[in-house]
């Protein structure tokens, strides 16, 4: 990942980007569960957005936080749903009934 700072001196603004590779960028969008082409399009960017000479697509800050939050949240939801099928699979069902048997017939 590169970052640069684009400074215009005659409107007196800074901006910052981030180069993400293509392939980097790919991984994201289905670690988000879209593909890169949904990825574009929400982030409000294009094709044309593919810098060769850069190695990438340069992002700005906004956008680059964007792209890691829409992954991180899908990545974390993927973790919960894993380990709330662990728990479940850990849970004995025999001593549930049992549990429950005991509990109405008393």
């Amino acid at each position: 990942m590169k970052k640069f700072i684009y400074i215009d001196q005659m409107n007196e603004l800074t901006k910052e980007y981030f180069v993400m590779a293509q392939a980097q960028f790919f991984m994201y969008s289905s670690r988000a569960g879209l593909n890169p082409n949904e990825m574009l399009e929400k982030l409000r960017m294009t094709h044309d957005d593919l810098y060769e000479e850069l190695g990438g697509y340069a992002l700005e800050r906004k956008q680059y936080k964007a792209l890691l939050y829409k992954a991180g949240i899908r990545k974390t939801e993927t973790y919960l749903e894993k380990d709330k099928e662990d728990l479940l699979k850990s849970i004995d069902t025999s001593e549930l009934i049992a549990e429950l048997e005991s509990r109405t017939r008393n």
